[in-house]
């Protein structure tokens, strides 16, 4: 493989692992400012609604123990698009909740799917890469998924403003689509 082949490989690699590792704070963040008219519709308190935000984390970190293993059993391209098309079925999920029970549950199935995509492509690094090119990728992917709390509540406030809080959920199913399609071109 010539030099230039794999420099191109290497950034679209990093590009894609960078998108992965916003999958989890864009979902914790964009809805963030939409919480006033995610209570009103629902008819529920901010202590109930916060309970969306512990629910996701609670998925994401007890499905970070099982995406590993789905990882090396069925391989980190498998484990990624899986991870990815239940987190678009989970957005969509959640732009269509008719009530606040069927939101917390697509939340739920929301943080357990972004972790997939962050575990394998985190691993589909290590195998990929030497020690130091791992470190080094894994920094810009990192640069990215600190970059993405900063933007995120940007993104949902202006999304809540134009179209109302569920284009935020759609925004996010759209996101894990491109990052899907990303994903089936280029790894």
């Amino acid at each position: 493989m010539s030099q230039s082949v794999q420099k191109i490989s290497t950034f679209w690699l990093i590009a894609v692992m960078s998108l992965l590792s916003m999958i989890g704070p864009f979902a914790i963040d964009t809805y963030l400012p939409a919480f006033p008219a995610i209570e009103a519709e629902f008819g529920i308190s901010r202590a109930l609604l916060s309970q969306s935000l512990g629910f996701y984390l609670a998925a994401f970190a007890v499905a970070t123990l099982f995406w590993g293993p789905i990882a090396d059993r069925f391989g980190r391209k498998t484990a990624i698009l899986s991870g990815m098309s239940f987190y678009l079925f989970a957005s969509l999920g959640c732009a269509l909740a008719e009530n606040y029970d069927h939101f917390l549950l697509f939340r739920t199935i929301q943080g357990a799917a972004a972790a997939g995509g962050m575990v394998a492509g985190r691993a589909m690094i290590r195998d990929m890469f030497d020690s130091q090119q791992a470190q080094r990728v894994m920094s810009y992917a990192i640069m990215f998924f600190a970059l993405a709390p900063a933007i995120a509540p940007i993104l949902g406030a202006w999304l809540h403003h134009a179209y109302g809080w569920r284009s935020i959920f759609y925004f996010l199913a759209v996101f894990s689509a491109i990052v899907t399609a990303l994903v089936l071109a280029i790894i």
